[in-house]
């Protein structure tokens, strides 16, 4: 008996400006009528550039030259459509000298504007065919401009980018991102400067600073409350509908794409949810980590000229009591057939028939309530329910099951048991179908292997996400879409595992973990397919979230962790032989060569600038982070917390927010060739069985060999 939520309408709000390209228009109109050269900023696409330039040297023949550049990844287009373009002949290398990105204050990090490039040194081995190699980069804190380019260590040019200043969410720091607006120049000297702001810039700050505002006057929020905004949220969703012009351009290399829209829509997530975060410390001395979900539609207008324009939803949650069903009695029938159930929700008595059908839903994507039945290795169960109401099932794969009832703790004495969590990010796509394909591989193929193991399967841990990516892929199919990333009011479920709460999603490795006792738990997710822009958090992953996803470190890679006990010596050596044996597996395979390749992308554009934030643990064919310093310290986590017999928890990342087709397949096969190098080092471990107080039970935590 779970509390759904059925969301009305707390606030509502409409808001209109006038276009950035307008917006500038209507600023030269006011500036001295004198011959001047311009240096225009604007968020549009090269063909919309080129047209407004026409239509300013028509407004304005005081202009005497007209150069519009990009406000957006500013560094990046001015290098390829003016600096390049402007070399005679052949050349062999660039080296372009950025300027250090910290600043007093700002969120920025070291490789900011070299960030901003990305990926530059393909971009010109394409178009120049100068190989990646010779397209290098340098940092400097004294030199004037942002950007220095040098051709065969000539100085050609020089930039400055047009820049803004703004507040980040948290009111300490600030963030410096670039911006439209115009230059104007007199015989070569600087005579006006004007940040006219983006459409994005502008729509967000009124957003931040009073759009939010108003919704959280509009809040029923209780201090004295410890679990709001925790164990329930805050509100149930802020839809944010966003229209405007500006960038988005596939840049053929790899998944990589140019979209001010989807820069927009990260700081939008992200941002919001950081907004409550530091409303929580304000309020109650805590990061309200549930606020509710975050929802954002961004619309692409062709038209640079058109207003801009957004519609502001929130939606209620409405609090009720959370009465916990206690079993009573359950009844069988004199054939000893199990027929009712009789329990208490608070003093109410209900009696449920066992084929009573449960009346939530089910998202029966890749047919989980329907093809895996019909395998007589395959117990279908359910876990639990989750916030939306959708019924989280789970696969207990063992040998043919005769009898209706079992002990899952029997089994996994019997031998060792291993759990995959899949589908937790929902935006990472891949690893739902991997774990699905691998488990009928099994037992179509290879059903000696269930003599050995048992495998329980979460195959789709975040309905609720899955819906919102559904929603969301249905206008921007190939954005990364972290709004599908939490569950649906924007928290990270696994940091209320064992709590009493209304997501459900957070019950079902805890109830998992405590039927079967499992040796190894296994949770499959992804990173980024391309870069993570967020200009409004300092161009790189924001605070709240602070990892090193601003571009792709590994096509799939591995993070370990093991407690700090006195099972620490066999989990740490567990955790070490299965590295290597997942290394072995990808010796000589397509991944273990895309790997190399991401490791000298991420080196070359972070790493090298800042290895604290850009770290790399590697192994010859993959990165395998095992320094506690980057794995999970949460006590949700299944080692931490049951480290007398969790022998071994993994997660792997791989490179599959939102990619498809042959992208997809590939990272599915790369899901599967890490599980099976860990199904395949658990089964060459022996059950060694210890006499305890005249029984024989398994030796734990098990030792991998």
């Amino acid at each position: 008996e779970k509390q759904v939520n059925v969301a009305d309408l707390l606030y509502e709000t409409t808001w209109e400006d006038e276009s950035e390209a307008s917006y500038i228009i209507n600023a030269l109109q006011d500036e001295p009528n004198k011959m001047l050269d311009a240096e225009i900023y604007l968020t549009a696409s090269k063909k919309n550039r080129d047209d407004y330039c026409l239509e300013l040297y028509k407004k304005f023949s005081n202009l005497k030259t007209i150069t519009v550049r990009s406000a957006f990844k500013t560094g990046l287009y001015w290098i390829l459509e003016e600096v390049l373009p402007s070399v005679s002949g052949h050349f062999e290398q660039v080296k372009i000298v950025c300027k250090d990105g910290i600043s007093e204050n700002g969120l920025e990090q070291h490789n900011r504007w070299i960030m901003e490039l990305y990926p530059v040194d393909e971009l010109i081995e394409r178009q120049y065919g100068v190989p990646k190699e010779h397209v290098q980069f340098e940092l400097s804190s004294t030199q004037q401009h942002i950007y220095g380019v040098y051709v065969d260590d000539v100085l050609i040019a020089e930039l400055n980018p047009l820049i803004s200043e703004l507040d980040y969410v948290d009111g300490q720091k600030k963030v410096y991102p670039t911006t439209a607006g115009y230059r104007l120049f007199e015989s070569g000297k600087l005579v006006q400067e004007n940040a006219i702001l983006s459409d994005r810039e502008r729509f967000y700050k009124t957003y931040i600073n009073e759009f939010l505002p108003q919704i959280v006057g509009k809040l029923n929020i209780d201090v004295t409350n410890r679990d709001q905004g925790q164990l329930f949220p805050l509100f149930d969703r802020i839809e944010i509908d966003f229209t405007s012009s500006g960038i988005e351009e596939e840049l053929n290399v790899k998944q990589e794409a140019n979209s001010s829209f989807e820069a927009l829509y990260e700081d939008l997530y992200f941002n919001t949810l950081d907004y409550f975060n530091e409303l929580g410390r304000r309020l109650v001395n805590q990061p309200y980590k549930a606020p509710g979900g975050i929802i954002p539609s961004i619309h692409i207008e062709e038209n640079i000229y058109k207003p801009i324009k957004s519609v502001i939803r929130a939606y209620q949650w409405h609090e009720k009591p959370n009465l916990v069903p206690v079993t009573k009695r359950i009844l069988f029938n004199p054939e000893g057939q199990f027929e009712t159930v009789e329990m208490y929700l608070g003093n109410f008595l209900k009696v449920m028939k066992v084929n009573d059908y449960l009346k939530y839903k089910i998202k029966n994507v890749y047919q989980l309530s329907t093809r895996y039945q019909n395998y007589s290795e395959v117990k279908l169960n359910y876990g639990d329910i989750s916030y939306k109401g959708n019924v989280i099932p789970f696969f207990e794969v063992t040998e043919p099951i005769t009898s209706d009832f079992y002990s899952g703790l029997k089994k996994s004495d019997e031998k060792h048991t291993i759990v995959f969590e899949a589908g937790h990010h929902p935006n990472e796509v891949s690893s739902t179908p991997a774990i699905l394909e691998l488990m009928e591989d099994i037992i179509c193929h290879h059903p000696e292997i269930l003599k050995k193991i048992n495998m329980i399967i979460i195959p789709l841990s975040n309905p609720d996400g899955y819906e919102i990516m559904e929603s969301l892929t249905k206008e921007h199919p190939k954005w990364k879409h972290h709004a599908a990333r939490f569950n649906a009011v924007g928290l990270e479920f696994a940091h209320v595992k064992f709590q009493e709460s209304v997501f459900g999603e957070a019950n079902v490795l805890p109830l998992i973990l405590k039927k079967w006792a499992p040796d190894i738990v296994i949770d499959d997710h992804g990173i980024p397919a391309r870069e993570w822009v967020q200009p409004f958090a300092g161009y790189a992953c924001p605070p709240i979230f602070p990892v090193s996803y601003t571009l792709p470190s590994a096509k799939i890679y591995g993070i370990g962790r093991y407690a700090d006990y006195d099972t620490r010596e066999v989990q740490a050596q567990n955790l070490e032989l299965v590295a290597e044996k997942v290394n072995m597996f990808f010796e000589g395979s397509t991944f273990a060569q895309e790997n190399a390749y991401w490791r000298e992308r991420y080196y070359k554009y972070g790493t090298k600038w800042d290895p604290q934030k850009y770290p790399i643990e590697e192994m010859g064919n993959i990165n395998f982070y095992r320094s506690m310093e980057v794995t999970p310290t949460y006590s949700s986590v299944s080692i931490l917390r049951y480290p007398q017999w969790v022998a071994l928890d993994i997660i792997s990342e791989v490179s599959d927010e939102i990619v498809y087709d042959e992208e997809l397949i590939s990272c599915i096969e790369a899901h599967k060739l890490f599980n099976q190098a860990i199904i395949e080092a658990t089964i060459s471990t022996k059950v060694n069985k210890i006499n305890q107080s005249g029984r024989y039970i398994k030796k734990r935590p098990i030792e991998i060999r």
